[in-house]
């Protein structure tokens, strides 16, 4: 096969593409990204401890049953696997720790890729995928948002997920973007979008919008509608158009079957954490939401990239230009629903990444544009000899080369050595910005000023469950943790000691009901709680009422730190201190470990719950229960949203039930089993629910307060395994019967035709 020539546009368009990826790989510290420290930094620094268990247990499956945070929680069952999935692979490679790392940039330097296949894809014309391709970096270096998604300051802080679903997200765009045209690659824009779902919704559902204005663009461009002179055998093309469409979207829904039928059937298990929308009653402030204003009503750092998304919108008109339009109209639906998003839906402060990443590429597609079509000026077509015609286009493709290599000049090696530039475009470096965030993040845990502090607690913990046996910890929040890396690092209990000690709070608030009454507990056990969950009753600091809501969870163990919890501590009764012997000048000499007496994982229940139908919504549940659980009488009768006929209803009395005795009670990562002495008495296992735990040996479970589970026994041993229900087997079915259909389809494939570029004029025009 001959191999294409590389021209010097082709040699242009590598080193843009490449020195996008070499800014962001310089600017997070190769040295530190290849190395073996555990990663650290915001919710990043807790994400470590779910890819590790993922990496070891992969044989049970991609949503398995983790027990390490919030009593259990779902794992992957509300959140997304693909990049945590990949980390688990390489591992086996590069190890662990550089695996992980490497995974949560892996999106950021896709970005730029994706953006020039993106354009290649729409078969737009030198120089504009370059120019895309640049206009992702500043973006990523964009710091008017530092959590929200796609930009590198998210991508530390633990949006690494968003940031790769963003990222295929474009390649998504130009591969149905191909197929709306020639009808090819149904099945690859099936992959893709597939792969972009299973790394966030989010940026598929910002997928969607865009291939739905792909679609209604093909819908004018087929009847005619924006421009006359289009060929008899492009109109009347809409239900080619539409099929190619559906088929995709089909496809990718099949594909991805697996995990959005649980995700959507049990979205009565989430925890709704509460969180208000950004204001949006004034063009004020939306547009100080999205860059034109600054916290002060000052002029935004992306004022002018806005003012030139406006010149783009008009340019792109005039010249009727698919990709032009279709950025730029992307930029407007953004900006759209992020005003009309009603609450309680999607927080609309999500959706501000879309309105950056589209203006931002709708400038770079107006700059390649202009470039584009500057040469032009210099030598009319229709003035040029026809004899040198390709001496003559030949130099063009130079010309263009240049005026890029300038910009490329001005714009990554000039721009940040200039003041005002480098502030626009946030390329400056500083202690405060990317190159800052990722030191901090990657130099890991190992690095930190408070690691022995950090590391003995951990080696205590690991001891403590070797002499006193595994079970769950409470740990006493301060922000001031944040000296160990994060001030989410001790969540990583089960990842030091091995799956042993569990941490009682940890990641994915919205992946367990059972995350409300551990910040309700952690207000009452903290001198300085965090309180992240919106519209909870927060108490104040009570150690009492604290360690008695910790044994209702079947919690083991309590750290504490600070003064007043120590003596409160000393003072509790249900507490026995157990801190290892240490010298006064031991690092960790602060911390307090205690074990909570009479707090069994598994016990049997004194009153019959209360079945109260009325209960089956997750805000009901959580109003209710919210009462449940700071009622400090009648705690002993829970509720319940259905449960045997024997249960009492609303306004019947409760029944009573004899003592029973619980033995040899074991648990694993997905299984819980135990004996009792007495059958028919309901147990109470105190294992957050979900309706992925079937029993055996017992009727049930049940879901009671506050988000724990009840069975009935009807043998001598009982055991509960994390299985499957029935929406899983349907979206694995469904996920199965389309992959074969792909294969069946490779197979045939040899006998099919490839489909014709239904196209006979320039892609660049609608």
């Amino acid at each position: 096969m001959k191999m294409p020539r590389w021209t010097p546009q082709s040699w242009a368009n590598f080193f843009a593409v490449a020195a996008v990826v070499y800014v962001v790989l310089w600017s997070v510290h190769p040295n530190l990204l290849f190395s073996g420290s555990t990663v650290t930094g915001g919710d990043t620094g807790a994400h470590v401890a779910t890819a590790r268990f993922l990496r070891d247990h992969l044989s049970t499956g991609l949503t398995s049953w983790y027990p390490g945070w919030f009593a259990g929680t779902p794992l992957y069952t509300y959140y997304f696997v693909l990049p945590d999935l990949l980390a688990a692979v390489a591992s086996y490679v590069t190890g662990f720790a550089v695996a992980f790392k490497v995974a949560t940039i892996l999106g950021s330097v896709l970005m730029p890729l994706c953006a020039f296949v993106m354009a290649r894809l729409f078969r737009a014309r030198d120089p504009i995928p370059a120019m895309c391709a640049l206009a992702t970096l500043p973006f990523l270096f964009d710091s008017s948002f530092t959590i929200d998604g796609g930009n590198l300051f998210s991508t530390l802080a633990g949006e690494y997920a968003f940031s790769l679903s963003l990222a295929l997200s474009l390649l998504v765009i130009g591969l149905v973007a191909r197929g709306l045209r020639t009808g090819c690659g149904v099945w690859l824009s099936g992959v893709a979008l597939a792969l972009t779902l299973s790394s966030h919704v989010l940026p598929m559902m910002f997928a969607l919008v865009m291939l739905l204005l792909l679609w209604f663009m093909e819908v004018l461009n087929a009847t005619g509608s924006t421009d006359a002179t289009a060929p008899a055998r492009r109109r009347g093309d809409i239900r080619r158009a539409s099929s190619f469409l559906l088929r995709a979207s089909a496809l990718g829904a099949g594909l991805s079957a697996w995990w959005w039928l649980p995700f959507v059937t049990s979205q009565t298990m989430t925890n709704p954490m509460g969180y208000n929308n950004v204001p949006v009653g004034t063009m004020h402030e939306v547009f100080t939401a999205l860059g034109w204003f600054n916290a002060s009503g000052g002029a935004g750092g992306d004022r002018w990239v806005i003012l030139l998304t406006g010149v783009a919108l008009l340019a792109s008109i005039f010249w009727r230009d698919r990709l032009g339009i279709l950025l730029t109209m992307g930029a407007v639906c953004s900006l759209v629903i992020f005003v009309i998003d009603p609450q309680g839906e999607i927080f609309n402060e999500r959706l501000v990444p879309f309105w950056y990443l589209t203006t931002h590429l709708a400038v770079g597609w107006l700059v390649g544009a202009i470039v584009l079509r500057i040469p032009r000026r210099l030598v009319p077509d229709d003035k040029a000899p026809v004899e040198p015609l390709l001496e003559y286009r030949e130099g063009r493709r130079i010309v263009r080369s240049i005026y890029l290599g300038i910009i490329f000049f001005v714009g990554v090696v000039v721009a940040p050595q200039l003041g005002p530039i480098a502030t626009a475009l946030h390329l400056h470096p500083g202690a405060n910005e990317v190159t800052g965030w990722s030191q901090w993040n990657y130099s890991g845990y190992e690095a930190k000023t408070a690691w022995p502090e950090y590391h003995q607690i951990m080696i205590e913990m690991s001891r403590v469950g070797q002499s006193h046996g595994c079970g769950r910890a409470m740990w006493e929040y301060s922000s001031d943790q944040s000296r160990f890396g994060t001030p989410m690092g001790l969540m990583l209990l089960p990842y030091w000691t091995n799956n042993c000690i569990d941490s009682m709070e940890g990641l994915l608030f919205e992946s367990s009901a059972t995350t409300p009454y551990h910040f309700l507990d952690q207000a009452e056990l903290s001198a300085s709680p965090s309180n992240p969950q919106t519209g909870l009753p927060y108490g104040n600091f009570d150690d009492a009422l604290g360690i008695q809501h910790l044994q209702m969870l079947g919690v083991k163990y309590y750290l504490a730190f600070s003064s007043e919890a120590v003596s409160a501590a000393k003072a509790n009764k249900s507490l026995r201190d157990i801190t290892p012997p240490r010298p006064t000048t031991s690092p960790a000499s602060a911390w307090r470990i205690y074990e909570i007496l009479s707090s069994p994982l598994v016990e049997g229940v004194r009153l019959s719950p209360l079945v109260n139908p009325h209960l089956a919504s997750r805000s009901a549940w959580l109003a209710a229960n919210t009462q449940w659980w700071l009622r400090n009488s009648n705690q002993d009768q829970m509720l319940a949203s259905s449960g045997p006929a024997e249960w009492p209803r609303v306004g019947q009395i409760a029944r009573s039930y004899p003592r029973v005795t619980v033995s040899n009670v074991t648990t694993s990562e997905s299984k819980i089993s135990f004996s009792v002495d007495k059958i028919g008495v309901p147990i109470l296992v105190k294992v957050s629910y979900f309706p992925r735990w079937n029993a055996s040996g017992a009727s049930g479970p049940w879901r009671v307060s506050p988000n724990l589970m009840v069975v009935v026994p009807q043998t001598r041993h009982v055991s509960l395994t994390y299985g499957t229900t029935t929406a899983m087997y349907l979206g694995q079915g469904l996920t199965l019967l389309t992959i074969l259909l792909g294969l069946r389809n490779a197979y045939l494939r040899r006998r099919w035709r490839r489909p014709r570029d239904f196209y006979s004029v320039s892609s660049e025009r609608i």
